[in-house]
């Protein structure tokens, strides 16, 4: 039996600088800490590393398929 997928091709951007880094990390928190902001700005803290990066995925082809 196979599953329906979906399979995106694409190209991919490393971004390294902190205003993409406090964005992601600080909008990560608000999705997954909604109502708390103590517990927002504890999540944001404890993911912000040193060598954090972002991957930046630009789809370029959208292709349905099936697991074998």
């Amino acid at each position: 039996m196979s599953a329906p997928c979906l399979t995106y091709k694409g190209t991919c951007e490393l971004l390294s600088d902190q205003e993409t880094k406090d964005w992601l990390l600080s909008n990560r928190a608000k999705r997954l800490h909604s109502s708390d902001k103590q517990a927002q700005r504890a999540l944001a803290r404890l993911n912000h590393t040193p060598n954090r990066r972002v991957l930046k995925f630009n789809p370029v082809k959208k292709q349905p398929s099936t697991a074998v």
